[in-house]
């Protein structure tokens, strides 16, 4: 062999070795395993190919940290379940509350939300302040948390609170007159308001929003791999919250209330504008 192709042999050699690593890393990554529910539009929605804002964040995350994530789609109770035992590496989106805190360490926010109360347009309900809700009832469904300032009249037995298995389901029993009001972020609640109107069937929005939270990813506190997996996720989330990327995933959802006056606190939603680009 001459000292040239000796050159050239070792030129390849060093080539190939820059660049099958690389590709074994693309085709070895380490699948990570993470729940999350359905019916929470726009940010977890199945109906969608790319399964919601927040399974986007959740997916662009866990990607940049090395990683491939793999969705398990389950009963949101049943998820945060299994992601308590360790089943799962983590689950989302949720919003923090006292009770959640004894089990689970919270990511960054995923999004900030602004939770608001939906009544039906015949509603002798007025809302100025929370304590306008005493008196009526609400709904929840399994596997969800109220913000803690409804909880709270819960609690003092100042609001009565049906149990079901969706959001979905929450908007029904408001449209039959079972349930006085619906507390949940406007977005999601303005989606699926707007899929249950029908006929002279009107949703209102209160103007103020009850409570302003954070959505989540959130792993159980006994699971040994949690901390060092959360550290990364919350490391590499604010980097995504700094691109355009992140920045167009918000702006993919709009909500437009109108510029009607308010009525005894609430205003009509514009359907029309409720919006998701997918």
């Amino acid at each position: 062999m001459s000292h040239l192709q000796a050159l050239v042999l070792a030129a390849c050699v060093f080539l190939g070795s820059t660049f099958v690593p690389q590709t074994l890393h693309a085709q070895t990554a380490k699948v990570v395993e993470i729940s999350t529910g359905d019916g929470y539009p726009p940010y977890v929605d199945w109906r969608v190919p790319t399964g919601g804002i927040a399974t986007e964040v959740v997916r662009n995350v866990v990607l940049r940290m090395g990683y491939e994530p793999k969705f398990a789609t389950l009963p949101w109770a049943r998820g945060y379940r299994l992601t308590l035992k360790g089943d799962f590496i983590a689950t989302f989106p949720y919003i923090r509350t006292s009770g959640r805190e004894t089990e689970v360490a919270f990511s960054e926010p995923l999004f900030g939300i602004a939770s608001h109360i939906f009544v039906r347009n015949n509603s002798l309900l007025k809302f100025e302040g929370l304590g306008d809700l005493a008196g009526y009832s609400t709904c929840n469904y399994v596997g969800s948390a109220l913000p803690s300032s409804v909880q709270t009249l819960i609690s003092d037995g100042l609001v009565k609170v049906n149990e079901v298995s969706s959001l979905s389901t929450c908007f029904k029993l408001l449209e039959l007159g079972r349930v006085d009001f619906v507390t949940v972020n406007s977005l999601a609640g303005s989606s699926i308001a707007c899929e249950h109107i029908t006929g002279s069937h009107q949703f209102l929005i209160s103007e103020k929003p009850a409570e302003v939270l954070g959505l989540h990813l959130v792993v159980g506190l006994t699971n040994a791999e949690a901390k060092g997996f959360l550290d990364s996720f919350n490391s590499e989330l604010l980097k995504f919250k700094a691109t355009k990327d992140y920045q167009a995933l918000k702006t993919k959802v709009s909500l437009s209330m109108g510029t009607d006056k308010p009525v005894s606190g609430f205003k009509k939603i514009q359907c029309s504008r409720v919006v998701q680009s997918q």
